[in-house]
């Protein structure tokens, strides 16, 4: 696709923005970058504001990832695979599974090779604010509206063997995400309640430190260090492997996790990282879309783009 294209990761805490030009897919130029924080700015409207005082994201086509928090996620099996069928059925399938009347929701889904389906809901409400101040802000054409999982996870699937069983953790502050995929074809996403803040709450509190000394402490990964937490990081190896056998054992999952890609605040933890090789016996990927979509990164952006926070707005302008 020519021409210049924003992507928006839109989270709880902040916005992050990065604008492609030039073929997406084939590498392009990534000619802007931006990160907002909404609750220092007093909210969304406000936060976007902001970001438009930069002239490069006004006026842009966009691709909008949303928090994953916002997205309601059921497996379905039905007896047909013709997409007409499916969308008229979809809805009165996921009636009984979700909070939420049919008609107050926008469905979408992702079919497996197994003949299930992967179901997304969200509020036609939150779709339409977000979509009105996105397009009021910053004078935006909206074109696409996606799950950030399910974004991060495409480029990686596209790079690798179709046949391959893998998972893509994005591994924020308050949470660790999921996205498992096998065939070439997305079939579960997860949500985890370990995250950096309650690895660095731990060493704080152990260390009677503050939590800003001990974010450092941290990535410095000293052994006393990361004895320190290595309980909450043996747990939540201990769950994501839990998950992934229910997974097999119900026929989500027919293989083996052969590759474990991570990105987000997370993958700065070098013993976390250990700890996961070491539970999955297997090299874990540090996800650098930049570098593994060949995107030229222009002189200046280069000092705010990070790739361990920035992937999902690049994997949006990329969709």
């Amino acid at each position: 696709m020519q021409g210049n294209l924003l992507g928006l990761d839109i989270g709880a805490k902040t916005i992050k923005a990065v604008l492609l030009s030039g073929r997406g897919m084939a590498g392009g130029r990534l000619v802007a970058a931006e990160e907002v924080n909404i609750e220092e700015c007093g909210g969304l409207e406000v936060a976007l504001g902001k970001l438009a005082e930069n002239s490069f994201f006004k006026n842009m086509s966009c691709c909008i990832c949303l928090p994953f928090d916002e997205v309601m996620l059921r497996q379905v099996t039905l007896p047909f695979r013709d997409d007409g069928k499916i969308r008229k059925t979809l809805a009165f399938e996921m009636e009984p599974l979700i909070p939420l009347a049919k008609g107050e929701v926008v469905i979408d889904y992702l079919k497996s090779d197994e003949g299930s389906l992967l179901a997304a809901a969200v509020s036609q409400k939150v779709i339409k604010n977000l979509i009105e101040v996105v397009e009021k802000t910053l004078s935006a054409d909206v074109m696409v509206i996606d799950v950030s999982l399910a974004a991060l996870a495409y480029p990686i699937m596209e790079k690798n063997p179709a046949e391959e069983s893998a998972m893509v953790l994005d591994i924020g502050a308050a949470g660790t995400r999921a996205c498992f995929y096998e065939n070439g074809a997305i079939v579960e996403m997860r949500s985890f309640a370990f995250g950096g803040d309650s690895l660095v709450a731990e060493m704080a509190r152990l260390k009677a430190i503050d939590k800003a000394e001990a974010l450092p402490l941290l990535i410095k990964g000293s052994p006393d260090n990361i004895d320190a937490v290595s309980g909450l990081c043996g747990k939540f190896c201990q769950e994501l492997k839990n998950t992934i056998e229910i997974m097999k054992i119900n026929g989500v999952l027919k293989k083996d996790i052969s590759r474990v890609t991570v990105t987000g605040g997370g993958s700065l933890f070098g013993f976390l990282i250990k700890g996961l090789e070491d539970c999955f016996s297997l090299s874990v990927e540090i996800m650098d879309l930049a570098r593994l979509n060949k995107t030229e990164i222009v002189p200046g952006v280069k000092e705010k783009y990070h790739p361990q926070f920035m992937s999902t707005a690049l994997a949006a302008s990329i969709r």
